[in-house]
C-alpha cells in the first residue's frame, strides 16, 4: 500500500485583502496570499531576503472569519496540506492552481474587525 504525507505550514502576512466568496452549493470560500519572508547572510555576511508568495484556501468559518478580521498585512499562521486545482479559463485555455487547503488559521496580530480599519 502506497502512503504519503502531504503538510504545509506558512507563516507570514498578507499580500492582499481576502477574496470572499460563496461556491454554488452555499459553502463560504476565502482566497488569500500569505507572503512568507525568508532571510539568510551571504557569504559575506551581508543579510539577503527573499519572499514567497503562497496561495491558500479558506473554507467555511474560517473564510468567513477571514473576512470580518483580516486584511493586507495581517499576520498569521496557515495549516493544512498542497492541493492542485486544475480548471479551463473563460478562453478554454487549461490551467492549474497549487495551494494550501488550511485546516487550521493562527492570528498572530491584534484581530480588527474590518470596519474598524477602514
Amino acid at each position: 500500500m502506497k502512503q504519503g504525507y502531504n503538510r504545509s505550514t506558512v507563516m507570514g502576512t498578507l499580500s492582499e485583502n481576502p477574496d470572499v466568496r460563496r461556491n454554488p452549493q452555499g459553502l463560504m470560500l476565502a482566497r488569500i496570499v500569505v507572503e512568507a519572508i525568508r532571510t539568510w547572510k551571504d557569504k559575506g555576511g551581508k543579510v539577503k531576503s527573499e519572499s514567497d508568495f503562497v496561495p491558500c484556501l479558506l473554507k467555511g468559518r474560517d473564510a468567513e472569519n477571514a473576512e470580518v478580521y483580516l486584511r493586507k498585512g495581517s499576520a498569521l499562521l496557515v495549516e493544512g496540506r498542497l492541493t492542485t486545482r486544475i480548471f479551463e479559463d473563460s478562453r478554454g485555455n487549461r490551467k492549474s492552481v497549487t495551494e494550501v487547503l488550511a485546516g487550521k488559521i493562527v492570528y498572530l496580530g491584534a484581530m480588527k474587525d474590518a470596519q474598524e480599519t477602514e
